[in-house]
């Protein structure tokens, strides 16, 4: 979520995201930002949207079975309301069915590695901004309790 209230974006992105119309009472700036990036990826081709988009998810469900496996390990679902039945199957099949699904698309070298590739950029890149930016400033993700 795009939002400048915790000041994971640093100066001046956090501003703009916290500007708020006087009279509406939207955050008119994060709106346009937002809409700015949409038109943007209007000119891209419907078919690397949708093969981007769908490496993403195979990225982000693969951080959450590696999340679910590292927390489990670590306790810290010990006091949960919620126990993952015969775990760790579902962590465990589900990246094995990812790991099947980034190998066949590493095998499509027109549409799967590619976007392969732009997702691990991605990736890193968002990494790379993290080591660089929020954490060198202190910032630590805030989690809802």
């Amino acid at each position: 979520m795009a939002r400048g209230g915790d000041g994971s974006w640093g100066r001046p992105i956090d501003g703009w995201l916290q500007m708020i119309h006087p009279r509406l009472g939207t955050p008119w700036a994060g709106t346009l930002m937002i809409g700015a990036a949409g038109i943007a990826l209007c000119f891209l081709p419907l078919r690397l949207l949708e093969v981007w988009s769908g490496t993403g998810l195979v990225a982000i469900y693969a951080g959450l079975a590696i999340a679910t496996v590292a927390a489990r390990a670590r306790g810290l679902t010990t006091h949960a309301p919620y126990r993952m039945p015969l775990y760790p199957a579902a962590p465990v099949l589900t990246l094995v069915a990812l790991a099947y699904i980034g190998w066949t698309n590493w095998l499509d070298p027109v549409d799967g590695r590619p976007a392969l590739v732009a997702t691990a950029v991605q990736i890193v890149a968002c990494a790379g901004w993290y080591l660089l930016g929020p954490r060198r400033r202190g910032w630590r993700p805030v989690i809802p309790a």
